[in-house]
C-alpha cells in the first residue's frame, strides 16, 4: 500500500513542478495531503468493511438464537399438558342401566345367576307331561311367565329411557371437548383431545351394546314364556288325549276321554 502511495505522490510531485513552477517545498505538501488522503481512505474502507462483515456474522447469529428459541417454544407447545380432562361417567351411567333392567320377573342379562334362574323358571317339556302337574300348577307358572314377560319389555323400554335423559350430559361433554380441540395450543394437547374423543366413542359403543342386551333380554324372555306355555299345553293335551284319567285342566275337573258320551 505504502508503495502504491509513494509512486502516486512522485506522479503527483512531477506534475506540480512542470505546471506551476511553484518548487518542490509546496509541492511536496500537497503531495503529502492527498497521500494522507488516500491512505486514510484506504484504512477507513477496510474498517467499514470488516465492520459490515461483523454486523452480517451478528446478523446470522441472531438469527440463529431466535430459531432455536423458536425451536424451545415449539417444544414447550407441543409437548403441554392439558389442565383439565373431561371423560364424563360413562360406568356410572352403565352400571345404572344394567340395574334398570334387573325389574320384577324378568330375568336380567346382568343377573349373576343368570343360569339357575333360567333352570327354575323354564323347565321344559317334559316337567309337564307329569302327573301331578294340574291346573293350579298351570295358573301359577301362567303368572310368572306372564310377570316376565311384562317385566322384562317394561325393564327394557325403562332402559332407553334413561338413555335419553343421558343426552344432555353427554352433550355438554362433547361442546367441552370440541372447545378444548380448537383451542389446543400444540401436538400433545391435539392428541390428548383426541384421545377423550376416542373414550367417548367407546363408551357410546357400550351404551349402544346395553340397548341391544335389553332388547335382546326382553325378546329372551317373551320367547321362553310363549314356549312355555306351548309346552305345557301340548303336553297336558296329550296327557289327556292318552287317557290318563288323572289329567286336570282349567276349572279343575277331571276328563276323560272314556267317559265321554256322544250325543246323536
Amino acid at each position: 500500500m505504502k508503495r502504491i502511495l509513494l509512486t502516486i505522490a512522485m506522479a503527483l510531485g512531477a506534475g506540480s513542478t512542470l505546471a506551476g513552477g511553484g518548487g518542490l517545498t509546496g509541492g511536496a505538501t500537497e503531495i503529502t495531503q492527498i497521500a494522507n488522503n488516500v491512505e486514510l481512505g484506504a484504512i477507513f474502507g477496510e474498517e467499514a468493511q470488516q465492520v459490515a462483515q461483523q454486523a452480517q456474522q451478528l446478523a446470522h447469529e441472531i438469527q440463529m438464537i431466535q430459531n432455536q428459541l423458536n425451536m424451545y417454544q415449539n417444544l414447550l407447545d407441543n409437548t403441554a399438558n392439558l389442565s383439565n380432562y373431561m371423560w364424563g361417567n360413562a360406568l356410572n351411567d352403565l352400571m345404572a342401566l344394567a340395574n334398570t333392567v334387573q325389574e320384577g320377573y324378568a330375568i336380567a342379562y346382568s343377573a349373576s345367576n343368570i343360569d339357575s334362574q333360567w333352570q327354575q323358571r323354564y323347565k321344559g317339556y317334559s316337567n309337564y307331561l307329569n302327573n301331578t302337574y294340574g291346573a293350579a300348577s298351570f295358573q301359577s307358572d301362567y303368572r310368572v311367565w306372564y310377570s316376565a314377560q311384562r317385566d322384562s319389555l317394561h325393564g327394557a323400554l325403562r332402559s332407553a329411557n334413561l338413555q335419553s335423559s343421558q343426552f344432555t350430559s353427554e352433550e355438554s361433554t362433547l361442546s367441552a371437548l370440541e372447545n378444548m380441540s380448537q383451542s389446543a395450543s400444540g401436538r400433545m394437547q391435539a392428541i390428548q383431545v383426541g384421545n377423550q374423543i376416542a373414550m367417548q366413542q367407546v363408551r357410546q359403543t357400550q351404551k349402544l351394546r346395553e340397548l341391544v342386551m335389553a332388547q335382546i333380554q326382553a325378546q329372551t324372555n317373551y320367547l321362553a314364556s310363549e314356549a312355555e306355555k306351548d309346552a305345557a299345553n301340548q303336553a297336558r293335551a296329550e296327557r289327556y288325549f292318552s287317557g290318563h284319567s288323572t289329567t286336570v285342566v282349567g276349572d279343575g275337573k277331571r276328563f276323560n276321554p272314556g267317559s265321554i258320551v256322544v250325543r246323536p
